[in-house]
């Protein structure tokens, strides 16, 4: 094109460019609400909270409506959405927020940028199994705080509201709450671990099989019992009558039972495939 050109070589060549928004961006791109460094670990800690978060808020509707005398299906699924909507928009505001002040020249994420890494340091990955997914460690996590919450209402509830409730656990059950909350919090700390290492190693297939014991135990002395809730009240429907409540507490056990029992399976075999590699 030679030093003068016409209007319509202009045109081409603005046309060939693309829009002004396009060409713009090239010279300044926009800054993302979270940086590409720090997007893993923010997908992560969403997903983790909206789990904790939603299975709470499912303990807290349920017990909430077992403490009145007008209990149905209906009311508790449109009162668990309808309430977990806002709640949900508010943890991902948080956490989008407390990403976005990282993301703009902090220490962690000039830490991740400069984080220097050897190929010799990477962990020796013989199965895609290997690979611990986000969305497992975070119902794992979820489901921990969510036993946690259910054997401890103290921690949350008013005592006005824990006399108030029709359904409850028997005392000799009761007397076995602590040593459970002992081991929801052992697999806290162990979802935490898998978190910051998220990689299948022998070590942590000996914890996870120690601990899916743990749960086999305690949910084999609950299938053992004869009732596991006491339920007062009137005018409750029939699926919260005392026979129904309890069966479907061994139902609970003892598909406990199984999957624990499966993932114990499931890791020995791990385990010895590793030997074998």
């Amino acid at each position: 094109m030679g030093p003068t050109c016409s209007t319509a070589q202009v045109n081409q060549l603005l046309a060939s460019w693309g829009t002004p928004r396009k060409v713009a961006t090239q010279f300044a791109p926009p800054v993302p609400l979270v940086a590409q460094e720090l997007m893993p670990i923010y997908w992560v800690i969403l997903k983790s909270a909206l789990s904790v978060f939603f299975a709470i808020h499912a303990v807290v509707t349920g017990l909430s409506l077992l403490s009145a005398e007008g209990v149905g299906v209906i009311s508790f699924v449109l009162k668990l959405g309808l309430g977990f909507v806002d709640t949900a928009l508010w943890i991902f505001a948080v956490v989008t927020l407390v990403f976005f002040a990282i993301s703009n020249d902090s220490p962690l994420k000039a830490t991740l940028s400069q984080m220097e890494w050897s190929v010799d340091k990477l962990p020796v990955q013989n199965a895609k199994w290997q690979h611990i997914k986000g969305g497992d460690i975070a119902t794992d996590l979820a489901t921990a705080i969510f036993l946690i919450a259910l054997v401890q209402p103290s921690l949350w509830m008013s005592q006005k509201m824990m006399e108030s409730m029709h359904i409850a656990f028997l005392p000799v059950v009761q007397e076995w709450f602590m040593p459970a909350t002992m081991l929801f919090a052992v697999s806290i700390v162990f979802s935490l671990w898998q978190a910051l290492t998220p990689f299948w190693s022998k070590s942590k297939l000996i914890a996870n099989i120690a601990i899916n014991l743990a749960y086999v135990a305690m949910f084999t002395g609950l299938a053992w019992l004869p009732e596991v809730f006491s339920v007062t009240g009137e005018s409750l429907p029939f699926y919260l009558s005392d026979e129904i409540v309890n069966r479907n507490a061994k139902i609970v056990s003892m598909v406990f039972i199984a999957l624990n029992g499966f993932l114990i399976i499931r890791d020995l075999r791990r385990i010895r495939s590793l030997k074998v590699g």
